[in-house]
């Protein structure tokens, strides 16, 4: 996954992009991505019920 950041919009956002159709194309692998904030959320959520449960 490599790093980006879109500036082109009016709120500028990241995210994780799948590289690898980065390096080899559509014919390879289709384009994927996740926004930083969705991840960070996810991940947080998770962090909190696990932190809970234990």
């Amino acid at each position: 996954m490599r790093f980006a950041t879109n500036k082109a919009n009016k709120t500028p956002y990241s995210y994780y992009a799948c590289s690898y159709y980065g390096q080899f194309g559509k014919g390879t692998c289709s384009m994927h991505y996740i926004r930083y904030d969705v991840l960070y959320q996810a991940v947080l959520e998770r962090l909190q019920y696990w932190a809970k449960a234990v």
